[in-house]
Protein backbone atom coordinates (compact mmCIF):
# COMPACT_ATOMS: atom_id res chain seq x y z
CA UNK A 1 0.00 0.00 0.00
CA UNK A 2 1.39 3.57 -0.92
CA UNK A 3 1.07 6.80 0.85
CA UNK A 4 -2.29 8.06 -1.63
CA UNK A 5 -4.00 4.69 -1.22
CA UNK A 6 -3.55 5.05 3.36
CA UNK A 7 -4.33 8.77 2.72
CA UNK A 8 -7.52 7.69 0.58
CA UNK A 9 -8.21 5.39 3.65
CA UNK A 10 -8.35 7.95 6.38
CA UNK A 11 -10.33 10.17 3.90
CA UNK A 12 -12.85 7.25 3.44
CA UNK A 13 -13.23 7.14 7.38
CA UNK A 14 -14.12 10.67 7.64
CA UNK A 15 -16.24 10.56 5.07
CA UNK A 16 -14.20 13.52 3.11
CA UNK A 17 -14.89 13.12 -0.88
CA UNK A 18 -11.14 13.42 -2.41
CA UNK A 19 -11.61 16.51 -4.45
CA UNK A 20 -12.86 18.11 -1.17
CA UNK A 21 -9.85 16.97 0.09
CA UNK A 22 -7.59 18.93 -2.50
CA UNK A 23 -9.59 21.96 -2.14
CA UNK A 24 -9.48 22.27 1.70
CA UNK A 25 -5.87 21.23 1.73
CA UNK A 26 -4.31 23.47 -0.62
CA UNK A 27 -3.33 20.38 -3.34
CA UNK A 28 -3.62 20.69 -7.09
CA UNK A 29 -6.75 19.89 -8.30
CA UNK A 30 -6.59 16.29 -9.67
CA UNK A 31 -3.56 15.46 -7.60
CA UNK A 32 -5.18 12.61 -5.80
CA UNK A 33 -6.04 10.84 -8.69
CA UNK A 34 -2.52 11.06 -10.63
CA UNK A 35 -0.20 8.06 -9.79
CA UNK A 36 2.84 9.85 -8.78
CA UNK A 37 2.99 10.03 -4.57
CA UNK A 38 3.91 13.35 -3.31
CA UNK A 39 5.50 16.36 -2.83
CA UNK A 40 7.39 17.38 0.41
CA UNK A 41 5.36 20.29 -0.29
CA UNK A 42 2.48 18.20 -0.48
CA UNK A 43 2.91 16.41 2.62
CA UNK A 44 3.65 19.56 4.23
CA UNK A 45 -0.16 20.96 3.54
CA UNK A 46 -1.95 17.60 4.05
CA UNK A 47 0.06 16.95 7.77
CA UNK A 48 -1.36 21.39 8.11
CA UNK A 49 -4.67 20.16 7.10
CA UNK A 50 -5.32 16.62 9.16
CA UNK A 51 -2.73 17.36 12.32
CA UNK A 52 -4.27 14.36 13.96
CA UNK A 53 -2.85 12.32 11.38
CA UNK A 54 0.53 9.96 11.48
CA UNK A 55 2.69 11.09 9.02
CA UNK A 56 4.72 8.08 10.09
CA UNK A 57 1.90 6.07 9.56
CA UNK A 58 0.63 8.08 6.34
CA UNK A 59 4.57 7.65 4.79
CA UNK A 60 5.52 4.35 5.82
CA UNK A 61 2.10 2.26 7.14
CA UNK A 62 3.80 1.48 10.03
CA UNK A 63 1.84 2.43 13.76
CA UNK A 64 -1.53 4.46 14.36
CA UNK A 65 -3.69 6.21 11.72
CA UNK A 66 -3.82 9.05 14.09
CA UNK A 67 -1.61 10.67 16.56
CA UNK A 68 -4.09 10.45 19.25
CA UNK A 69 -7.75 10.58 20.06
CA UNK A 70 -7.20 13.66 22.18
CA UNK A 71 -8.15 16.58 20.53
CA UNK A 72 -5.43 19.42 20.14
CA UNK A 73 -6.44 23.04 21.37
CA UNK A 74 -3.89 26.03 20.33
CA UNK A 75 -0.90 23.33 20.49
CA UNK A 76 -2.15 22.12 24.10
CA UNK A 77 -3.26 19.20 24.39
CA UNK A 78 -7.21 19.10 25.67
CA UNK A 79 -6.67 16.29 27.97
CA UNK A 80 -3.59 17.92 29.94
CA UNK A 81 -6.19 20.83 30.86
CA UNK A 82 -9.05 18.35 32.16
CA UNK A 83 -6.61 16.21 33.88
CA UNK A 84 -5.31 19.54 35.88
CA UNK A 85 -9.37 20.28 36.37
CA UNK A 86 -10.05 16.83 37.46
CA UNK A 87 -7.22 16.95 39.99
CA UNK A 88 -8.28 20.40 41.24
CA UNK A 89 -11.80 19.34 41.53
CA UNK A 90 -10.36 16.07 44.02
CA UNK A 91 -8.82 18.24 46.03
CA UNK A 92 -9.95 18.67 49.64
CA UNK A 93 -11.54 21.79 50.60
Amino acid sequence: MNTKERLIIYLTEKGVAKTAFEGISGLSKGQMAKKQGFSVDSLEKISNSLPELSLDWLITGKGEMLKSETPVIGGVLYETENARLRSEKKKPV
